[in-house]
């Protein structure tokens, strides 16, 4: 199969769009020579600059087409019909649909942008609503495969090679000497130095761990283990990392620094790239930090693990049980881990082919069962497996 010009459909945020960073990788060796595009949102256009492979960018603010609803606005109506006369000007050979067709109405607007692109080969994943696809994988849930996984499929339905390839997120070296900028008050001290990510991004907010279980775990690594805290994150985090410097008693502690909202998505990976260890919900920053070599330590309630948890090519991240915090397989070459507790009802976030519970239960003890001493357990394994493999910087 031989391609001249790719149509890579990605309509999400930082880290849905990281997800699809392997099949890039793998389309770009398959088809060397070919102009490969990825339609992506408007506010993803920071994360498209730290992707390989990509030739270019389609940026089409989805979101206003999310409900039906939508169909009846002329103002849409105007906006879509001008986006398919730019796709169809485009001439691509081949669309790759990387996303699920979760919804009825979600499988008519994807089938509908593949169609008016004119490509003759149009791939994808099939849950019994991709008609319109020409190249199908079977799309057997959430979590029968990480997402990295699926995606890198649909990427061997147009002759890319399976073989399973890492998430890929390259910071500029503007971004690298940045992030030294930023660090620098914690560079001369030791200790370990490990980033919290206290977000979770705007989408689903219940998968965010207590703020008063990430200052009592702060403050823990602080005083047991000399680790150096830095906190991370953009604007939706900033309040968030100022009440968990309070409440752990770390206001003007030398050891600890605030870096919320002062970094873009290309120095925030600089910077993980210096830490040795990450904590953080699922979240965006979680899979950048996986692609800068940091062991993550990510704490899962009603995210569905399976699906992102932090990837692993050809394997999977290490599993520690709340209540034992003892790794089913430890240790992991990868230095990947999630913490979580094994209930019925979880994960009840993009379950199976469905949504399922957006914003989780009103108890979520999946989330309050993590304490902050099953957390402190996991992070000092973590730590002490990789101290002499990642010095401190």
């Amino acid at each position: 199969m031989k391609l001249q010009r790719i149509l890579v459909v990605k309509l999400a945020d930082v880290g849905d769009l990281l997800m699809i960073s392997p099949a890039l990788t793998a389309l770009r060796r398959a088809h060397p020579d070919a102009w490969i595009d990825v339609l992506a949102p408007p506010k993803a256009a920071a994360t498209l600059a730290a992707l390989p492979h990509i030739d270019g960018s389609l940026l089409f603010d989805k979101f206003g087409f999310d409900r039906p609803a939508a169909l009846l606005n002329p103002r849409r109506w105007a906006e879509g019909l001008s986006f398919a006369r730019q796709l169809r000007a485009a001439r691509y050979d081949a669309v790759a649909v990387m996303h699920h067709l979760t919804t009825r109405f979600g499988g008519w607007k994807f089938a509908a942008l593949a169609l008016v692109s004119g490509a003759k080969i149009r791939a994808g994943l099939d849950n019994g609503r991709g008609w319109f696809l020409t190249h199908r994988y079977l799309d057997a849930g959430f979590g029968a495969l990480h997402e990295a996984a699926y995606w890198q499929q649909v990427a061997v339905l147009l002759g890319a090679d399976p073989t399973p390839l890492p998430l890929a997120f390259t910071p500029g070296l503007a971004d690298i000497e940045r992030a030294g900028e930023l660090l620098r008050p914690l560079l001369n001290i030791g200790g370990p130095l490990v980033a919290i990510h206290p977000g979770t991004g705007g989408y689903a907010p219940a998968r965010r761990w207590p703020a008063g279980y990430f200052a009592q775990l702060a403050r823990r690594l602080h005083d047991a283990l000399d680790a150096r805290i830095v906190i991370v994150g953009g604007a939706d985090v900033s309040q968030w990392a100022t009440r968990i410097i309070e409440s752990a008693a770390l206001v003007g502690d030398p050891r600890t620094l605030n870096l919320s909202e002062q970094t873009t998505l290309g120095e925030l990976g600089a910077v993980l790239a210096r830490c040795n260890l990450y904590i953080g919900s699922d979240s965006g920053p979680l899979h950048i930090a996986t692609t800068s070599g940091v062991p993550v330590l990510g704490i899962y309630g009603p995210s569905n693990h399976r699906a992102w948890g932090p990837y692993v090519p050809g394997g999977a991240a290490t599993e520690f049980d709340a209540l034992t915090v003892m790794p089913q397989d430890w240790p992991q070459p990868a230095g990947h881990a999630m913490l979580r507790q094994s209930l019925a009802c979880s994960p009840c976030l993009y379950r199976e082919h469905a949504v399922g519970l957006r914003n989780g239960c009103p108890p979520r003890e999946c989330l309050d069962m993590l304490t902050p001493d099953a957390a402190f357990a996991a992070a000092r394994l973590m730590l002490a497996g990789r101290l002499f493999l990642r010095p401190p910087v």
